[in-house]
């Protein structure tokens, strides 16, 4: 069963692209972040799902400031893949992963060699710019074919794979592959919204709530007031609801109760991530770590 790395560390990143510019520098001045940012709760769901002049000249900046090696491999569906697959590799920090025989038959000599071309390069970029890089090669993924992605996905699951475990980031990175990019290639059937009331599906929500919580907090009495701060944006009695035990917060119950939230209502849906966003930031303070989990 798949569980996330207990000794999983990275930087902290900000809560969108727009918090990535310094205080008192313009948006357009990139300057990698590597400790927390203190964010307002209500910043991050104004501005959640949103992109405005700031963020755009980010994205901006943010393309300019990648080695031109980097922007070109990014533009090549060939090249955006060894990118995509570098990030985990890259974010695990085993120098060995690269000789790996699972890895070498995974990708075949050509893509291995445009792996490790690129390795530098990515190895050199702050671990807060992985996500934007990530968004930046998808319009070259979508260039692939049928069976050119199954094959990709499938070289994604084999580095995952490999270490016995997934990260944080690697969950995310996976997800969020999959919801982007599979419609694409994969005929589905649209998920239908039609939930419309917070019973029916409360033990996910509360285990998503929960997840953040543990994932965030050590302390015992921390945690329990990261996880009453999430659920007070549910409660529908006013009565505090119990804390889900580890256990029952896995990734798997976790990516399950994704799938299930997923066909809520949007206002449900927006109740929910105002519930997540108030867990992970009872602090005032979002780190890299939970700013992935809530993508």
């Amino acid at each position: 069963m798949a569980s996330f790395k207990s000794d999983y560390q990275a930087p902290d990143l900000p809560a969108s692209l727009s918090a990535l510019a310094p205080q008192n520098q313009a948006p357009s001045t990139l300057t990698p972040l590597t400790s927390s940012r203190v964010v307002h709760s209500s910043d991050l769901l104004e501005r959640s799902g949103h992109w405005g002049k700031a963020e755009l000249e980010l994205a901006a900046s943010l393309k300019d400031s990648l080695p031109e090696a980097v922007s070109q491999a990014m533009r090549e569906p060939f090249s955006a893949r060894a990118l995509i697959l570098l990030l985990p590799l890259v974010r695990n920090q085993d120098p060995e992963a690269f000789q790996s025989p699972a890895l070498a038959t995974a990708t075949g000599p050509e893509l291995l060699r445009e792996i490790l071309r690129l390795r530098p390069l990515v190895e050199n970029l702050p671990l807060t710019l992985h996500m934007p890089l990530m968004d930046l090669c998808l319009p070259a993924l979508r260039q692939l074919s049928p069976n050119q992605y199954h094959h990709f996905e499938a070289q994604i699951m084999v580095i995952i794979e490999e270490d016995q475990g997934i990260s944080l980031f690697e969950y995310t990175l996976l997800k969020i592959l999959r919801l982007r990019l599979r419609s694409t290639f994969v005929r589905q059937t649209p998920v239908q919204a039609h939930i419309y009331n917070l019973k029916p599906i409360l033990p996910e929500a509360l285990c998503l709530i929960a997840a953040l919580a543990y994932f965030e907090e050590k302390d015992p009495d921390r945690l329990q007031a990261a996880f009453e701060q999430g659920t007070r944006q549910l409660s529908l009695t006013g009565i505090p609801y119990p804390l889900p035990s580890r256990e029952a917060c896995s990734l798997v119950e976790v990516d399950r109760s994704l799938d299930l939230l997923a066909r809520a209502v949007p206002g449900l849906k927006k109740n929910i991530l105002y519930a997540c966003a108030s867990t992970v930031m009872h602090d005032r303070v979002l780190g890299q770590e939970e700013s992935e989990l809530l993508r």
